[in-house]
């Protein structure tokens, strides 16, 4: 998995596309706060919403790096080399979370620089902001393995990019239907969505931390689901 991690970082330190997102979210994030700069006055609703449009760029980063074996033709030579099917997948995925984390990193100094520079008597809140960061960078974690696996299932960069984004801005409301559906009230509070729309509105609890805690570990189990459908995938 190693030689997979290695030769990932490589290609993505290389990568002018995951600069350009960077650019682009930075840019994105300049113009929104030129906008909007008098709706955001203050620490406490910058730190707890500067992330609400990160997945729309790393599920771009995340299925690049999910299909540029397979669109380069290469992946056929890696599995040949010896690695098995799952160490590459891990690998892989593995940086698609470091370079999620990049973004994040990337998101949240130019929110909190943007935030100082266009406002006054900035007063900094540490004890709601470091928990808000940190569930934040594991909702934008989550979101990464869903983008991936998408990416590793669906081969067509655009099609894939589409889901991505249909479920990014309907999995709440989605969770909630099915709940509706099938009589199981709350279901939408499992949601990513959900989530972050607790950390949004400062309400995260015990509750909300649990809510995450189970979501992750399913998405978990899910990106072990992708590695089963990767390893039985026939590679051409």
């Amino acid at each position: 998995m190693n030689r997979v991690i290695k030769s990932e970082l490589y290609k993505l330190k290389h990568n002018k596309s995951f600069f350009l997102v960077l650019i682009v979210m930075i840019a994105s994030y300049v113009a929104l706060t030129i906008i909007g700069s008098d709706d955001v006055n203050s620490f406490e609703i910058t730190i707890t919403t500067f992330s609400g449009l990160l997945p729309l760029f790393s599920a771009v980063v995340c299925i690049s790096l999910a299909q540029n074996d397979y669109n380069s033709g290469t992946l056929k030579n890696t599995i040949s080399s010896g690695i098995s099917r799952p160490a590459i997948y891990f690998g892989k995925l593995i940086v698609a979370y470091i370079a999620t984390a990049i973004l994040f990193i990337a998101d949240a100094i130019t929110s909190i620089v943007l935030l100082y520079a266009t406002t006054t008597g900035v007063v900094v809140d540490l004890g709601l902001a470091i928990p808000s960061i940190g569930l934040q960078l594991i909702v934008a974690l989550n979101y990464a393995v869903v983008f991936f696996l998408i990416g590793s299932v669906f081969k067509s960069s655009g099609f894939a990019i589409v889901i991505s984004y249909v479920l990014y801005l309907l999995d709440d409301f989605l969770f909630g239907f099915v709940g509706n559906y099938i009589h199981v009230s709350g279901l939408g509070q499992f949601s990513l969505g959900g989530v972050m729309n607790s950390i949004e509105k400062v309400t995260i609890n015990s509750v909300s931390i649990m809510h995450l805690a189970v979501i992750t570990v399913i998405i978990i189990a899910g990106a072990v689901v992708g590695s089963i459908l990767f390893s039985k995938e026939n590679v051409k």
